[in-house]
């Protein structure tokens, strides 16, 4: 049976193709669906909502949202065409530092072999499903900074479309090549697909804030732990067996007879010693004196 007629689950984890960089085939449907809602308020805001912004606020507007549109296409092409998975080597470091799965040596902290992309990733924070690749410590500056500019994106969607909207009622916005139904049509779906998107990415952007305020992260959030942190605590109960082992291989010989009586007379010694009329300690003899001093 080939790799490709075995159900996906039935596939051993070093033997799944490893994902390369974000748009690698497939792409995620939550991937998928962010990038169809951004074309289509793409089109609509330069097809019809521009065309409704008259006065210089507006025009400003404009503006404002076209310069976060550059910035956040830039940074999501940047994501989407790097590797996050860095300090791969094939030299020997250390056991905690090998994944099974993909066969080689990590270099760095915090690593965690991610189930979607099916390999190793440093300063591992989480995978996104919208971006379809993994964040990390390398490239979480550019997530953040690309989060924040497509919540500003949408917030000035919902903000430009409803002007338009009202516009369009108030019948002020002249001729229109799609007509008054297809405007509001464009208009009011570009809306609805806008503010709850909104809602989404600035309750997303408020989270990751939180988390570089506490000094955590997505990963360490979720309570889950790091490949090599799990490694370490299995080396170090492994130890602890073996140290278990060893003791009831070799245990400590009992003390002989003599060694015994050896002991309890000298123990007999050190506390007659410290009693009144005791004069002499000497080769676990005790002798004790009369009052002439004879022995």
């Amino acid at each position: 049976m080939t790799l490709a007629a075995r159900h996906v689950s039935s596939i051993p984890e070093r033997e799944k193709k490893q994902r390369a960089i974000g748009i690698t085939y497939p792409w995620d449907k939550w991937q998928i669906l962010v990038v169809t809602v951004t074309l289509y308020n793409i089109f609509v805001f330069y097809a019809v909502v521009a065309r409704a912004m008259e006065s210089t606020v507006e025009t400003v507007l404009d503006l404002i949202e076209t310069l976060l549109l550059l910035l956040t296409i830039g940074l999501w092409v940047y994501l989407s065409v790097t590797d996050p998975c860095i300090a791969k080597t094939e030299k020997s470091i250390g056991n905690e530092y090998w994944c099974r799965f993909c066969q080689a040596y990590y270099d760095g902290e915090k690593r965690k072999h991610c189930r979607h992309c099916k390999k190793c990733v440093i300063g591992f924070d989480h995978h996104c499903f919208f971006l379809n690749t993994c964040i990390a410590d390398h490239n979480y500056k550019q997530f953040m900074t690309v989060l924040c500019t497509y919540t500003g994106i949408l917030l000035m969607q919902v903000v430009t479309t409803a002007i338009a909207i009202h516009r369009h009622i108030q019948d002020k916005t002249g001729s229109e090549p799609f007509g008054d139904v297809g405007s509001h049509f464009f208009l009011w779906t570009s809306l609805i697909l806008s503010f709850p998107s909104f809602c989404g990415a600035a309750a997303l952007l408020g989270l990751h804030l939180f988390f570089i305020a506490t000094g955590t992260n997505t990963f360490k959030w979720l309570k889950q732990e790091y490949e090599e942190e799990k490694l370490r605590a299995k080396l170090k109960a492994y130890e602890l067996e073996m140290t278990r082992g060893i003791e009831a291989l070799n245990p400590v010989p009992a003390p002989t007879e003599a060694e015994s009586m050896q002991e309890k007379v000298v123990s007999k010694a050190l506390e007659d010693s410290v009693r009144p009329g005791v004069t002499q300690v000497q080769d676990v003899v005790i002798t004790e004196t009369d009052h002439d001093g004879r022995a």
